[in-house]
């Protein structure tokens, strides 16, 4: 839900001023800096439950670079640009 309520803060900030292109980039930087934090702070607990250490191109296993594309397409074709 906190995702949610951030993603439509920037898209409200950002709808009409930023070309498609460069909104999509700053959602998929918001997505990655809040999976990677909140990663982090349930690994400070034990309490993470994903593990992508299985996969390539990961982020000390708190996220994957290659699903930002698939974020960016939900974020502007799904949830928030109307």
């Amino acid at each position: 839900m906190g995702m949610v309520i951030v993603g439509e803060a920037a898209r409200k900030r950002m709808a009409g001023k930023f070309p498609l292109l460069l909104r999509g980039v700053v959602y998929v930087i918001i997505t990655y800096l809040w999976e990677f934090c909140w990663g982090l702070l349930l690994d400070y607990f034990n309490a993470r439950s994903w593990d992508y250490s299985e996969f390539h191109f990961n982020k000390n296993v708190l996220f994957k670079y290659t699903i930002g594309f698939n974020w960016c397409q939900m974020r502007i074709f799904v949830f928030f640009e109307s």
